[in-house]
């Protein structure tokens, strides 16, 4: 630690080395010089357990230092629901690896997952339209129908491997991988060379946001000593796994445009294609669809979605499935649920699943008490602004809490227990909860939610029709506790398939 500290002493400011909550900052822990609460983190192994250490102590809202850079930590319903409708706090976080997600190098990120103000208002507009449209679509391009595709044909796959141990997760990814694939920028399953190239190269910056634990992030720990020592840091790696991804994105999108405009309708229902009409369609050079400003945004928001997406749909749907493993009670109601609304001779639709409370209602609990998307992305305050009795200064990262808030006693009274009844009512019809925040939340909410919950539906209700399952008795039973990286991920566990 002394060789340490006098050989990067220059380097550091007064402010880092000593880190010091400013006026009428939210307490909290007594940070160590340069290091900050990463020792306090790294004694509970993750940083959700280390804040549900501190909220008995400094209460709803509370302070870290995240290595040199001081934190906002908000624990409660009532403080997340706020932070959402107020405009103070719709800033991204200016540390990597959000600051090097689109590389154009002139201080801004483009695409709506990491960027701010009228980029992130108007990007986020035209996404969500977009994709309210094709999820409604009859057209056989739509995103209903792509993802029955993908399933049915897991499905098929899946037969052949009845009885044999079998790992969910890298099946449950591919098939959210080629149903965005296809339909972002229409590379089909039969091209297995920009399959692959695809999934290498343009998804690598997201998958290394989940399969990196949270220790690894010393990018994000120390942005200033990460810069300063690139390739040991890790950042030169962060930089050009994003360049790389950034510029197959423009070379796909490019190819498509030279193509021109498809002549069949349903090859307009493209994402890429819809996007593009826009760019030619916008005169306004001050509108981020102008241009080469256009050209810029679709390929970040492209791979946002396909990031994202992926990743957040594969693993919830893990984690649905080991609940129904675990569960067999659960799981039985499920499939008698299915029996009654569906049967087991055609495959589910929008309709039906309007009718299956109990299986939504499940659905609903794996997602609170997992909360898989533990904090969100994280925020940036974009001006001074006092909160619930604290100043927060501009530029201060802030952290939503998700996982607080959906295993807060005085809500849920039993936050613990996993139990799908909490989300019916006495009829026994889904009730929506307003204080789930496992999509996100205010104007940060996940463009995709909607098309997420589908694709779960979708697969638990086609899984089930086909298949019992159990666990796999020449292995250890799978535990029910996550491994923290961006997001809290399952476990690795296996299961066995048996024929319905």
């Amino acid at each position: 630690l002394v060789i340490f500290v006098f050989r990067f002493l220059p380097f550091f400011t007064a402010a880092e080395i000593l880190p010091k909550r400013p006026t009428g900052f939210p307490p909290g822990p007594l940070p160590c010089p340069f290091v900050g609460n990463l020792p306090l983190i790294f004694y509970h192994g993750s940083l959700h357990k280390t804040f549900q250490s501190l909220i008995p102590k400094y209460g709803p809202i509370f302070s870290v230092f995240i290595g040199p850079t001081p934190a906002v930590v908000l624990n409660s319903i009532d403080t997340h629901k706020d932070a959402g409708k107020l405009d103070a706090f719709q800033g991204r976080a200016d540390i990597p690896p959000f600051t090097l997600w689109d590389d154009a190098g002139d201080g801004n990120v483009g695409g709506i997952a990491f960027s701010e103000g009228e980029i992130h208002a108007e990007q986020r507009t035209f996404v969500v339209k977009t994709l309210r449209q094709l999820t409604l679509s009859s057209s056989t391009v739509s995103i209903e129908n792509f993802f029955i595709e993908e399933i049915t044909s897991l499905i098929d796959h899946l037969r052949t491997v009845v009885g044999q141990p079998l790992d969910i997760r890298p099946h449950l990814a591919e098939v959210t991988e080629n149903v965005l694939r296809k339909y972002l920028v229409g590379i089909p399953n039969e091209d297995t060379d920009s399959v692959q190239k695809y999934k290498k190269v343009v998804l690598a910056p997201g998958n290394a946001l989940i399969t990196r634990p949270i220790s690894s992030f010393f990018v994000s720990f120390f942005p200033k000593l990460s810069q300063l020592f690139p390739r040991l840091s890790g950042y030169n790696l962060v930089r050009s796994e994003n360049e790389a991804s950034n510029q197959m994105l423009r070379q796909i999108i490019e190819n498509h445009r030279s193509v021109g405009t498809p002549v069949n309708e349903d090859c307009k229902r493209l994402f890429v294609h819809s996007y593009l009409d826009q760019i030619e369609r916008t005169t306004d050079d001050r509108s981020t669809f102008y241009g080469q400003m256009g050209l810029r945004n679709l390929a970040i928001v492209i791979k946002d979605l396909s990031t994202g997406g992926s990743e957040a749909v594969s693993e919830q749907t893990t984690w649905f499935v080991l609940y129904l493993l675990l569960h067999p009670n659960m799981r039985m109601k499920i499939v008698e649920e299915i029996e009654t609304i569906v049967g087991f001779s055609r495959v589910p639709t929008k309709d039906d699943f309007n009718s299956m409370h109990y299986t939504q209602a499940t659905l609903q609990e794996v997602v609170r008490i997992t909360s898989f998307v533990l904090f969100g992305l994280l925020n940036k305050t974009l001006a001074t602004t006092k909160f619930h009795g604290f100043v927060i200064p501009k530029g201060t990262m802030v952290i939503k809490n998700s996982h607080a808030c959906h295993h807060d006693k005085s809500y849920w009274g039993d936050p613990e227990n996993f139990r799908p009844e909490r989300f019916l009512d006495d009829q026994g019809k889904l009730r929506r909860d307003e204080n789930m925040f496992a999509f996100g939340s205010g104007r940060r909410v996940c463009v995709g939610e909607t098309q997420g919950r589908f694709a779960m539906l979708y697969f638990i209700t086609l899984f089930l029709q086909n298949f019992k399952l159990s666990v796999d008795s020449s292995k250890p039973m799978p535990t029910l506790e996550g491994v923290e990286t961006i997001g809290l991920t399952a476990k690795p566990f296996r299961i066995v398939l048996h024929h319905r």
